[in-house]
């Protein structure tokens, strides 16, 4: 959901155009998407039986 703004520019490129006072209204929504799966993402336990990555100690 958070690329159809993006597709939507391309795609209609010359309507984004005309009408550009209106279609950028949907960035601020897609990169609020964005940002709310990554925090979602890493707020989420591991999965079971998974190792987390740490750094090698030397």
């Amino acid at each position: 959901p958070a690329l159809v703004p993006f597709a939507w520019f391309e795609i209609l490129s010359n309507h984004s155009q005309i009408h550009h006072w209106y279609t950028y209204r949907s960035l601020p929504i897609a990169l609020g998407v964005l940002l709310l799966a990554v925090l979602a993402d890493a707020d989420r336990p591991a999965e079971p039986g998974r190792a987390l990555k740490t750094a090698p100690v030397a």
